[in-house]
């Protein structure tokens, strides 16, 4: 039960970065149909997200709370904020300013990124089985390799 606090406040972290991002998504630059996109999924992955944290404070469901299943929690939320973090940059007053290129980082960058993490805490919020864990395994590796390109950190072979 330790290992909850932690992931209660990376979770807060979360969605307060998801407001941040949505406001800047409202900046009124972007081109309306994908920037709109974005900010469905946003809004619907911080309802994920609020739902997430309710559970985990709740406890009720005892796998939810596995030591295993926390800590692949917390590894999604570390990648999840670092694409909010570069949706903040790209999408902010002064930020990427010609629309041509903001609605193209927007629509074949981020857009299907969202998709994903939406997903992604919506399998959180499922009992293991077997084609959970394979769908898992499929984002979680997919996830993980946009924050390599992100950070600029490739693995060593």
């Amino acid at each position: 039960m330790s290992d909850v606090q932690p992931i209660r406040g990376l979770l807060t972290q979360a969605t307060q970065s998801v407001l941040i991002v949505v406001r800047c998504l409202h900046g009124g630059r972007d081109i309306q149909g994908s920037s709109q996109r974005a900010v469905m999924l946003l809004v619907d992955t911080q309802d994920f997200l609020y739902r997430l944290k309710d559970r985990i404070t709740r406890g009720e469901d005892k796998w939810l709370v596995e030591s295993r299943r926390l800590a692949a929690l917390a590894e999604v939320l570390a990648c999840f904020s670092s694409t909010m973090q570069s949706m903040e940059h790209y999408f902010q007053p002064g930020g990427v300013g010609v629309a041509y290129y903001r609605k193209n980082l927007l629509e074949k960058m981020f857009l299907p990124r969202l998709e994903q993490y939406k997903v992604m805490f919506l399998l959180s919020m499922q009992p293991d089985s077997s084609e959970r864990t394979v769908l898992d395994k499929k984002i979680r590796a997919m996830i993980k390799s946009w924050v390599e390109v992100e950070s600029g950190t490739f693995p060593r072979s």
